[in-house]
């Protein structure tokens, strides 16, 4: 109960972008069936005659067709860092798959076509999420699988990698109308606690 009551406080708001998807009631990035005017072109034998500008012909003898907005329901793509540091307490662990459960819901919510995925790795469903144990990782690739063009992605982190995270990122916001980086963090790695001298990594 506690959780749809969460789950139903919150929901995924795009804004006002072009996403590609299957049907739906979003604005697409070409031309559909939708009611919303987009733009003229010519003739082509073979249209449908009901989309042809008959007022435009009466006035100048060319026939033109009327193309009107598509409308989808986008693509959202959430990528999971499953670095070891995304489980390293057991209320991180279970926060990383609640997060990635919500974001499939409020995605199914809003009509979208959502899939999980983990960097590195392929689709997976987001309750069975899992994490690299705690040996050390190199810095985290891409989904293994492709990303979809023109949809919404998320990326679910803590952004603690070894190394420039920028090239990472880029590929990971290229191609998509909607790029969001959620960090995810526990407690004590945002005020860690002053006591036995630590060296950091470089």
């Amino acid at each position: 109960d506690e959780d749809r009551a969460a789950l139903a406080a919150f929901r995924l708001r795009l804004g006002d972008r072009r996403f590609r998807g299957r049907t739906g009631g979003r604005r697409g990035h070409g031309a559909g069936s939708s009611l919303e005017f987009l733009d003229f072109r010519d003739y082509v034998p073979g249209d449908d005659l009901r989309h042809v500008d008959w007022r435009g012909y009466a006035r100048s003898e060319v026939l033109r067709v009327r193309l009107h907005e598509e409308e989808v329901a986008p693509f959202v793509d959430l990528v999971v860092d499953p670095s070891a540091s995304m489980a390293v307490t057991a209320a991180k662990a279970r926060a990383s798959r609640a997060l990635a459960v919500a974001f499939a819901h409020w995605s199914q919510q809003e009509g979208c076509a959502a899939r999980v995925l983990q960097l590195g790795g392929g689709v997976v469903q987001p309750a069975e999420l899992a994490f690299a144990d705690g040996t050390p990782q190199d810095a985290p690739v891409a989904p293994l699988v492709p990303l979809r063009r023109a949809g919404a992605r998320i990326l679910l982190t803590d952004g603690l990698w070894p190394g420039d995270p920028a090239p990472l990122l880029h590929t990971l916001q290229g191609g998509a109308s909607r790029f969001l980086c959620v960090q995810l963090l526990d407690a004590w790695e945002l005020a860690p606690e002053v006591g036995d001298a630590l060296q950091l990594p470089e």
